[in-house]
């Protein structure tokens, strides 16, 4: 028995050093060939220096292009995302007051959130980051899924299924611009399309 495990314990530390044999014949070769050769990084930089860098870059780009914009999240809203997006499909791009009036003249639940998330907005561009009131367009306004619950609902004839009530997240930035408003020519046109809502 000790002559077998002497034997496997001789042939595998053969087998370890024969690897470590050809590891080296590999490592002297590609110094020989240039070919074989894999340009590493510049001796004057550090491992880590490059991501601090990096990193130290895109804090400053954010800073820069956060210095005009404000921003409000609104977080499980029950109300699915689809129907949120619908919403929020017609306000991007527009200027506040008009998206504000958009809202406004729908009786929505889609619209009523959308319009506290604007106004939110609003707020926290006028009082907390110093901007103009007046010069502010919605620059960006996402929806994104929420976690839902799963609830049994009964069917016919002793059935159940499984009904899912849907949450969303909003998120909407504004920044200030010169974006023209809407003419009032265009409001009335609004106003018509509100009745058959």
């Amino acid at each position: 028995m000790q002559q077998s495990l002497w034997t496997w314990w001789s042939g595998s530390l053969a087998i370890r050093t024969f690897a470590s044999d050809a590891a080296n014949e590999a490592a002297q070769e590609a110094e020989l060939n240039p070919l074989l050769q894999t340009p590493g990084p510049p001796s004057s930089r550090r491992a880590g220096a490059g991501r601090q860098d990096a990193s130290s870059s895109r804090v400053k780009l954010k800073r820069e292009r956060d210095a005009k914009t404000a921003k409000a999240v609104h977080r499980a809203i029950p109300i699915s995302p689809k129907k949120m997006a619908m919403w929020t499909d017609l306000m991007r791009r527009q200027h506040l007051d008009d998206a504000i009036v958009q809202c406004q003249m729908s009786p929505k639940k889609a619209a009523r959130i959308c319009l506290k998330a604007l106004q939110s907005a609003q707020a926290n561009a006028v009082n907390n980051h110093g901007l103009d009131g007046t010069r502010l367009c919605v620059d960006l306004i996402h929806v994104g899924q929420g976690s839902h619950l799963k609830k049994t609902w009964p069917h016919g004839r002793g059935r159940s299924g499984v009904r899912r009530m849907y949450r969303s997240h909003l998120t909407v930035v504004l920044r200030e611009s010169d974006a023209q408003r809407f003419s009032q020519f265009q409001l009335p046109v609004m106003e018509r399309q509100r009745r058959f809502v």
